[in-house]
């Protein structure tokens, strides 16, 4: 199926807060002087130490503003029901529903590995940087592609997934739907696409971004109480992470609650799958207050169950390994006519944990 290219150099933007954008930038301002910053310029590209996001850009590679590789692409079909985005690291498929997993093929010279559903594309991952010699996924397609999102309004659970064949939560992708923009967070570009939907009087609105040089999705998600009441309402991300089956033939994880959201100010909600030989990484985190995360079940839709661990483990410092899904969920109380936005990631490399933290988890609340 033929595909269109989006806009490489798009200017359009979104304003993230100011602290997000400190978050983004760093801290590297406290350990240089700017005479020494300005002089110091690890990988060469350009771009001073002060302000390198990606220090180790490969020699040759024009970079963004922030230092980092700025390959970035977007397709989208024309029939309207798939969006791809990509950077020199990750590649990510996302539907006309709202969830990830497309029900189109991506174009040529991509890299899907899913045998059972050769169609779809979710997402893969190649941190390694060697060309998709050793890449990683795909993290959810084979076999059952379990990967979705849910609301809960008044005690009601709805639930989308377009692989899965439940949408409960209708909407369409949005706006410029999908674009490379040469700033996302701060001074670091990268691609994203636009969806927008309701339910139960809820307006439910994602933003789905991978950056340059980076090996995670941030998702912003932002729910409008559009009733005439006040709403308590819950949102929940589930996955199955069957991370390298498609090689070895493994549909098992090693799961793990590394931290759990706690309504502070330095909450952080972290939950990963991991597999050895070979060897992959996929985790749900946030540092928004009212995030907390859980694994068990496989198809949970149990939204509301999600936030309060009902029937899933959630105790930080528990490993199981298993075939199960690994979740995210936040609450948010609004009164009429008010929104709430908060963040989350899908990080692809235990890389993208340890050296983005403050970059994507820490302060990433708008």
């Amino acid at each position: 199926m033929p595909l269109r290219t989006g806009s490489v150099r798009s200017q359009a933007s979104v304003a993230f807060a100011r602290r997000a954008l400190l978050a983004c930038v760093g801290l590297s301002w406290v350990f240089l002087s700017p005479i020494q910053a300005q002089a110091q310029d690890g990988d060469g590209d350009g771009v001073p130490n002060v302000r390198d996001i990606c220090p180790r850009t490969r020699s040759g590679r024009s970079v963004d503003s922030a230092g980092c590789d700025a390959f970035c692409e977007v397709l989208y079909d024309p029939v309207g029901t798939s969006s791809f985005l990509r950077s020199r690291l990750i590649e990510v498929g996302a539907t006309d529903w709202g969830s990830f997993g497309t029900p189109t093929p991506p174009p040529a010279g991509w890299h899907p590995r899913n045998p059972d559903n050769p169609n779809a594309c979710g997402f893969v991952a190649n941190p390694a940087d060697d060309g998709w010699v050793d890449f990683k996924g795909d993290f959810f397609v084979p076999g059952t592609p379990e990967e979705g999102f849910g609301v809960n309004v008044g005690g009601v659970d709805y639930f989308t997934s377009r692989l899965m064949g439940e949408r409960g939560i209708v909407g369409d992708f949005t706006g410029a739907r999908t674009d490379c923009r040469p700033r996302i967070c701060g001074l670091r570009g990268g691609a994203s696409t636009y969806w927008s939907g309701s339910v139960a009087g809820i307006g439910v609105d994602q933003v789905y971004s991978v950056f340059n040089e980076g090996v995670f999705i941030l998702v912003q998600v932002t729910m409008t109480n559009r009733t005439a009441s006040t709403q308590t309402v819950y949102y929940m991300r589930n996955v199955d992470p069957d991370n390298m089956v498609s090689v070895t033939g493994s549909y098992v994880t090693t799961n793990t609650i590394v931290a759990q959201g706690d309504g502070t100010p330095t909450s952080l909600a972290l939950v990963s799958a991991t597999t050895s030989a070979p060897d992959s990484y996929i985790a749900l985190g946030s540092s928004d207050p009212d995030a907390r995360v859980t694994y068990g079940g496989f198809s949970n839709r149990d939204v509301d169950g999600i936030w309060n661990c009902v029937g899933l483990t959630c105790a930080t410092g528990s490993v199981q390994t298993n075939d199960i899904g690994i979740s995210i969920a936040f609450r948010k109380t609004l009164a009429p006519g008010a929104s709430s936005t908060f963040s989350f990631v899908y990080a692809l490399s235990p890389g993208s944990v340890g050296s983005a933290a403050s970059s994507w988890v820490n302060l990433m609340k708008v």
